[in-house]
């Protein structure tokens, strides 16, 4: 049990250590400037040839050693299993060797009594390990669901700002901000259902309204400002985008539900082992137990689908966000404001 907590926390500990550089890199690659001759080589040319200066870094020979990662990893778990089998015949040895020492008072004329300390561990294991995974699986929902939002916000503010902008500029933003928006809740959310990944022709249309706001005109500081501001809301789109793309593909750990299974089978065999007799009380006691754990095992592996299955995120941040869109196209009809 402690083997399996302690792994659980240190594989959630190095997944947002990997996450965090992913996305800030994803982010970093789609707001660099075409502009930038500094990190931007044209084809067939090298970077010693435009600055004869510059040389690639050297990477310390003992940084990277992909064998040596694996044998490592190798190691890690047969060190587990090494412990899991010294635990196991610590237990027994504790059996044998105090069943010599102990008084005959403690003793036991049947194996009844093993029964039930063994029925009792084998429910505290499958709760914990119940527990564990639930509190895993509801927190990346909760964080999926929280990227959505973010997501919903940026869309809005960059319709909002775009209101500033002059004609044709502002038609275009606004047209291709409500454009994603109904290809997230219409097609991509279908793909994220089926395939746990984004889709290809929503990713497109934000490329277009990302082009669009790049090429508005700044020939004033007003005007820069209002680009400058529709930009960060089309990188925070981005990034809540790549951040809910890494979601829809999160599946719980395979240990994780080894543990979960092994736990079910013990529960499930501990009628047996536990010497209970069959009787129609006991048959309707023994369903309604199977119901119960059923619906547990049905509920973990919906969870562990946060954009799939019947309890899927909603898509109401991009619902609220269509809606915000009208009202704000009612209201800029209705007032009769030319933009600038």
């Amino acid at each position: 049990m402690f083997l399996l907590l302690a792994s659980a926390c240190e594989w959630s500990a190095q997944r947002s250590r990997w996450d965090e550089p992913r996305a800030g890199t994803e982010l970093a690659r789609r707001q660099r400037p075409e502009s930038d001759q500094s990190v931007v080589i044209r084809w067939g040319e090298r970077e010693s040839d435009r600055h004869p200066s510059a040389r690639p870094p050297r990477i310390p020979c003992d940084r990277f050693h992909p064998r040596q990662e694996r044998s490592r990893g190798m190691l890690g778990i047969l060190l587990q299993l090494a412990v899991l089998a010294l635990f196991v015949g610590v237990a027994v040895g504790i059996l044998v060797l105090g069943d010599r020492v102990r008084p005959e008072s403690w003793r036991h004329d049947d194996d009844s009594g093993a029964g039930s300390m063994m029925l009792d561990m084998v429910n505290m294991f499958f709760a914990a390990i119940v527990a564990f995974v639930v509190v895993i699986l509801w927190q990346q929902y909760d964080t999926s669901h929280a990227h959505t939002v973010s997501e919903g916000k940026a869309l809005v503010s960059v319709y909002e700002s775009a209101n500033s902008m002059p004609e044709p500029d502002r038609e275009k933003i606004q047209t291709l901000v409500t454009a994603y928006t109904r290809q997230v809740i219409n097609e991509e959310w279908q793909v994220m259902d089926e395939q746990r990944r984004l889709s290809p022709s929503t990713q497109a249309t934000l490329d277009d309204l990302r082009e669009a706001v790049d090429s508005v005109p700044t020939a004033t500081p007003e005007a820069k400002a209002d680009q400058d501001e529709t930009a960060a809301a089309v990188a925070a789109i981005t990034e809540a985008r790549f951040d809910r793309g890494l979601d829809a593909g999160y599946r719980l750990p395979g240990f994780l539900y080894i543990a979960l299974w092994f736990a079910t089978a013990m529960l499930l065999f501990g009628t047996v082992f536990s010497g209970v007799v069959v009787t129609k009380r006991s048959i309707l006691m023994t369903g309604l137990f199977g119901l119960v754990i059923g619906a547990v095992i049905v509920a973990v592996y919906q969870l562990d689908r946060p954009f799939a299955g019947g309890n899927h995120v909603a898509k109401d941040a991009y619902e609220l966000a269509l809606a915000r869109f009208q009202h704000l196209a009612a209201e800029s009809s209705s007032s009769g404001d030319i933009p600038r």
